[in-house]
């Protein structure tokens, strides 16, 4: 507390005192002197936060940081990303409290975001990113490549059930599935159709990347082999329940074969590795076995995988049926086609 004297001027009735501590005092006249106590608010700091640690996989190689500053008591003048540690990286925008970080490599890095009031307090937080190495997943022997297609420029992009989907500059290239209310092709769909020969071979193994920058809840799927027969459902389908990761079967007579147990929730903006391994049959040697990141997910061995002996052709890209007004968006690239030698 300190004290403050003040002079009134002459033939003043009243003086307000206002002073550097946002203190104000009346002070009724006729005094000529006042004397008065001054009490010291003291600044509160501002507050940056970092937001929350990340995880990515190569070759994902950006992340965006979502940090926020405030001041409760007056103005930030200035905020600031630095790299604590880690690799090689670029900060896009260092000055702004949400920017992207770019070319990351594997390994962990730490960023902090640093912050400074009108009055000079600080303050500062950290956040870590892990950047694990890329997942290559190598096909067993005994396959030989038949089809690929990377999605890597606008050329590779069929009209065949397209929809509002398109090619997609993202991460390099890749075939962009979106699906928001627009009936294509007797359905809600965004996808890419083969049917030729050396893309849908009776036994084989396909590998895709996908990554879902929004995810439908229920009633869809985002892969599937769809039977030649007129009127059939999917054959084998990565299907979607309540946001998580679920394998279908439809066979003779639309049965289902659904898959139980835990189901692994999906994740947005990460790019997953996918690769199925199958033979098509009406009898008891049929096959297929689907692997997430290298990861066996489900299996089925020695029993009915197909429809019919029609054959049947794979489509990659989103098809749904409930809530089709809502918009999801799923982002595709790297197809392989495999046959078993």
């Amino acid at each position: 507390m300190a004290k403050k004297t003040i002079q009134i001027p002459q033939g003043a009735t009243e003086v307000v005192v206002d002073t550097v501590d946002q203190v104000t005092a009346v002070v009724a006249v006729p005094a000529s002197v006042v004397t008065f106590n001054t009490v010291d608010i003291p600044n509160v700091p501002p507050i940056a936060n970092a937001g929350t640690d990340i995880t990515i996989t190569l070759p994902v190689s950006s992340v965006t940081l979502n940090g926020v500053v405030n001041d409760s008591d007056g103005v930030v003048v200035s905020q600031q990303w630095t790299k604590v540690s880690g690799g090689v990286a670029t900060i896009t925008n260092p000055a702004n409290a949400i920017t992207t970080v770019t070319g990351l490599v594997e390994g962990n890095y730490v960023f902090r975001l640093s912050t400074t009031d009108d009055k000079g307090a600080t303050d500062t937080d950290d956040v870590s990113i892990t950047v694990k190495a890329a997942v290559i997943v190598v096909p067993p022997t005994g396959y030989t490549l038949t089809f690929e297609n990377d999605f890597a420029q606008s050329s590779d992009i069929n009209d065949n059930q397209l929809g509002l989907g398109g090619y997609s500059t993202k991460d390099g290239g890749c075939f962009k599935s979106l699906v928001n209310g627009v009936n294509t092709s007797s359905g809600w769909r965004s996808e890419q159709q083969y049917t030729q020969a050396a893309a849908n071979p009776t036994e084989g193994a396909v590998e895709y990347d996908v990554n879902y920058e929004s995810v439908f809840a229920s009633g869809g799927h985002s892969f599937q082999w769809h039977p030649n027969a007129d009127g059939a459902s999917a054959c084998l389908a990565m299907w979607h329940n309540e946001g998580k990761f679920y394998i279908v079967q439809k066979l003779a007579g639309d049965k289902g074969v659904y898959q139980t147990g835990t189901l692994t929730p999906i994740a947005t903006n990460k790019w997953y590795k996918m690769r199925v391994e199958y033979k098509f049959s009406t009898g008891t040697d049929g096959y297929f076995r689907w692997y997430i990141d290298g990861v066996l997910y489900y299996k089925k061995e020695n029993a009915p995988t197909a429809f019919s002996n029609s054959g049947q052709y794979v489509k990659i890209g989103q098809n749904r049926w409930l809530n089709v007004n809502s918009e999801s968006v799923a982002y595709y690239r790297n197809l392989k086609i495999y046959k078993k030698s």
